[in-house]
């Protein structure tokens, strides 16, 4: 008998989504895409948000929305992977978790443009962005992606990792 079935191991996994079939999954994918689109359309030309600190917070008010709300899947990938928790031999749940971290690392590598630009702001107006009144809630996300900075790459480089960190870290893990 597979976890699933086995009353010990059930989790209510309707609460996030009926079946792997539900309608919801799709617009709330659908919603995610759109978001991304919504925000490259906005702020992937523009320049301002890397020097001035009100542009910026509104920039990271955006970002965090869409990161808390929506991410690269509407959260399907969450209920993927607690399905899959329950029954990890099911070859239909492996399909569609490979499936949809596909699409997901699409959709980041739509908007990995933000971070990386973060991460070539000059010293000084990272301490400026630091001490910022305006920035203040997001002073440990900014503290974070400027000490990332010496390890970025460009995008497409940092688009060819993000595809090779799922097999990669299987491989390792397996």
């Amino acid at each position: 008998m597979s976890k699933r079935n086995d009353p010990h191991y059930t989790w209510n996994l309707k609460l996030l989504f009926k079946d792997l079939k539900d309608s919801e999954v799709k617009k709330q994918r659908d919603a995610a895409e759109k978001e991304v689109k919504r925000f490259v359309k906005k702020w992937k030309d523009r320049q301002d948000y890397l020097q001035d600190s009100v542009i910026l917070k509104e920039a990271l008010d955006e970002y965090e929305l869409w990161s808390r709300k929506f991410g690269t899947d509407g959260g399907y990938s969450y209920y993927l992977y607690l399905a899959s928790a329950l029954d990890q031999n099911d070859p239909v749940l492996k399909a569609e978790i490979n499936k949809v971290t596909e699409s997901s690392i699409k959709l980041y590598n739509e908007i990995q443009f933000f971070l990386l630009n973060l991460t070539k702001v000059d010293k000084k107006t990272q301490q400026k962005f630091l001490k910022s009144k305006e920035l203040r809630e997001y002073k440990h996300f900014l503290e974070k992606t400027f000490r990332y900075a010496p390890h970025t790459l460009t995008d497409s480089e940092e688009r060819i990792m993000n595809f090779k960190s799922k097999p990669a870290h299987s491989n390792w893990t397996r």
